[in-house]
């Protein structure tokens, strides 16, 4: 292999400071790096030959690995910010976060007609959206049959001693309201 080295150096008249473009055929990379001063250069922006992009890295592992904060910022009210397109069916667009030692945690996932928060640790999708009816599931629920469908016990609490916790339900229509408690045995109750 080639160890021969390549590259422009751009600088301040008469300073030997500013930016460097460089190819090293030994690693196979074109770095961009700059120059604070009579410092050592830092290397910014590093493009491998499989074209894997890093910003802020010089061993990126995607097509674009960035190695500190970013900022996307739209230029209009009607424009998208991020764009996820799903390349086949039954592909998904994934937005993973996770941990100092690389756990997967959670994912917020759009797969299909199917959006969700999933929960890596218990295996279940904490919140489902239900496409064709905007329902809400939660708690592995993925067939959510009502605007808000939980699987499990539901809390309500107030911490100040002067308020009371409150479920309220009221028909826009008509101002009346009901309450409706049914168990596994299909008996229920209407308040």
């Amino acid at each position: 292999a080639s160890t021969k080295k390549g590259g422009i150096k751009l600088t301040e008249y008469d300073k030997e400071y500013g930016f460097r473009v460089s190819y090293n055929a030994s690693t196979d990379k074109l770095n961009i790096a700059s120059q604070i001063a009579d410092g050592t250069p830092t290397d910014k922006i590093t493009v491998q030959h499989n074209g894997n992009l890093g910003i802020g890295t010089t061993s990126p592992t995607h097509k674009l690995d960035v190695a500190g904060t970013g900022r996307f910022l739209s230029d209009s009210s009607s424009q998208r910010v991020l764009y996820l397109k799903q390349n086949a069916a039954g592909a998904g667009n994934i937005i993973q976060f996770q941990g100092a030692s690389n756990e997967n945690i959670w994912e917020i996932t759009g797969r299909d007609t199917n959006f969700y928060i999933y929960n890596n640790d218990l295996s279940k999708r904490a919140i489902y959206i239900e496409d064709s009816t905007n329902y809400i599931g939660i708690n592995n629920n993925t067939s959510p049959a009502h605007a808000l469908d939980v699987y499990g016990e539901i809390r309500s609490y107030v911490s100040s001693t002067s308020a009371a916790s409150k479920l309220w339900s009221r028909n826009g229509n008509t101002g009346q309201a009901s309450l409706e408690l049914q168990n596994s045995e299909g008996h229920f109750r209407t308040i």
